[in-house]
């Protein structure tokens, strides 16, 4: 194949993959903003739209992937995404390159907004778990038979009637 046809199919893909990463990070943003304000409706939607979004990013760097192969096939020397290209013309470079960087530019701030909301949500747990331990734990020495021994409380029965 010839590498200026090659790297035209580069750049088309590197194009999808801008477009498909910006759709992730739209359906994260809209995940975050369900999460933040307890709208669960949205939560079971954006969640589907960004796995299949992903799925189709990934794919994308399959077939990207082996549009650089195309360029420099069995060479050991081209590791990454900038070794691959370097047979290229100096515009086609420059252009892959700015297209390359565009795309890890938005893959950073996914990560961002990934990390955020997986940090907010181990939070909001960790203070949930602990509040039903606390209560677990008070609830313990409160119930007892008709006997009169200590008996613990059922905890899957507790409902929390307080907005977090």
């Amino acid at each position: 194949m010839d590498k200026i046809f090659a790297a035209k199919k580069i750049e088309e893909t590197l194009q999808e993959q801008i477009g498909v990463m910006k759709q992730v990070y739209e359906h994260q943003k809209i995940l975050s903003y369900c999460v933040l304000n307890r709208s669960w409706d949205g939560v079971e939607q954006s969640v589907v739209k960004t796995t299949e979004a992903s799925q189709a990013f990934f794919r994308l760097d399959k077939q990207c992937f082996l549009f650089l192969e195309q360029l420099k096939p069995y060479s050991s020397d081209a590791h990454s995404f900038y070794g691959y290209i370097s047979v290229l013309p100096e515009p086609e470079r420059k252009n892959l390159e700015c297209l390359y960087r565009t795309l890890q530019h938005l893959m950073a701030i996914s990560k961002i907004e990934n990390d955020s909301l997986g940090t907010y949500v181990a939070h909001a747990r960790s203070l949930v778990d602990g509040m039903v331990q606390a209560v677990e734990h008070h609830c313990k020495s409160s119930f007892y038979t008709a006997r009169g021994t200590p008996s613990s409380a059922n905890i899957s029965r507790l409902v929390i009637d307080t907005v977090l």
